[in-house]
């Protein structure tokens, strides 16, 4: 009976180390070994030994493919630093001249009344009147007044006076003055020509006028007779008798570049008229004195 028992455990242990060399092939989705009764008598009874063979599933391999991250490279722009240009800096020019040429009347005669203006006392002007030519009632009485020329030459030239600033009452010139003006450019800046209008009146209508605005005209006449009279000439006339012309009045100067008369000369030709009056206890119809006016600043207008 124990031979017996022994030949069947040894059984047993030989079928456990067989299973337990048994391999599960993992390439069969399942496999199930079949149960095995070993019967084994014990006390007399058979006892079934049950070999439960557990699947063994491999566990799943779970194949993670990490998520592709496509990395793209910022694309690199291009930057092209803008093309330096040397520029050629040029010195500023110098404002084109004024063409003063091409001045009308109005805007020569307003650079004459400035340039006046600013020159102001800075210079003397000198005046000289000069007797021209002297007629009694036409020539007949030219005898008697043949000592007259002498006495007046000599009272003219006692006359000649200097005053400062410019002569005239320039800032009452104005365009309608003037017959002709023009500019242009020369020697030390820029000379201007001015023609005025000619003027005539009785010598007790007053001082005003073209002449009278861009040169010099006689202010009191009768104080003229006066100082004639004290200077040897017996002369009775009432200045409402008196006609005084002006003619060929004309303006010439040098501006310089500061906008200042440096040389200047002025000059018209005065005829004064008289007419029934008494020279010497004589009586005398008319006379016509003629005398040249001329006003100078330095060297007077040489061109």
């Amino acid at each position: 009976m124990k031979i017996i028992k022994m030949t069947a455990l040894i059984l047993c242990f030989s079928l456990l180390f067989a299973l337990s060399s048994c391999k599960k092939d993992i390439s069969s989705p399942e496999t199930t070994l079949p149960e095995e009764n070993t019967g084994e008598m014990q006390n007399g009874e058979q006892t079934t030994v049950q070999y439960i063979n557990e699947e063994t599933t491999a566990p799943t391999v779970v194949e993670t493919t990490a998520p592709a991250v496509e990395t793209t490279a910022p694309a690199i722009i291009e930057t092209t630093a803008p093309a330096v240009t040397e520029e050629q800096t040029e010195a500023p020019s110098e404002p084109a001249a004024e063409d003063v040429s091409a001045w009308d009347i109005e805007k020569t005669v307003a650079f004459y009344k400035a340039a006046a203006e600013k020159t102001g006392s800075a210079v003397s002007s000198s005046q000289i009147v000069e007797l021209s030519d002297i007629s009694v009632n036409n020539g007949a009485l030219g005898g008697m007044f043949s000592f007259v020329t002498p006495v007046l030459s000599k009272f003219l030239s006692s006359k000649a006076t200097v005053t400062q600033g410019i002569t005239g009452d320039f800032m009452k010139l104005c365009a309608d003055d003037v017959v002709s003006a023009k500019a242009y450019k020369a020697a030390g800046g820029t000379a201007v020509e001015i023609t005025l209008k000619e003027q005539s009146g009785n010598a007790s209508e007053g001082t005003d006028g073209s002449v009278a605005h861009g040169i010099s005209i006689v202010g009191d006449l009768g104080s003229v007779m006066t100082q004639l009279k004290g200077a040897g000439l017996p002369i009775e006339i009432s200045v409402e008798k008196a006609i005084i012309s002006y003619s060929e009045p004309v303006i010439k100067v040098i501006v310089d570049e500061n906008g200042r008369i440096i040389n200047g000369r002025w000059s018209c030709t005065m005829e004064i008229s008289l007419s029934d009056y008494t020279f010497a206890g004589a009586k005398v119809d008319s006379t016509r004195v003629v005398l040249k006016n001329i006003i100078t600043v330095n060297d007077g207008f040489k061109i």
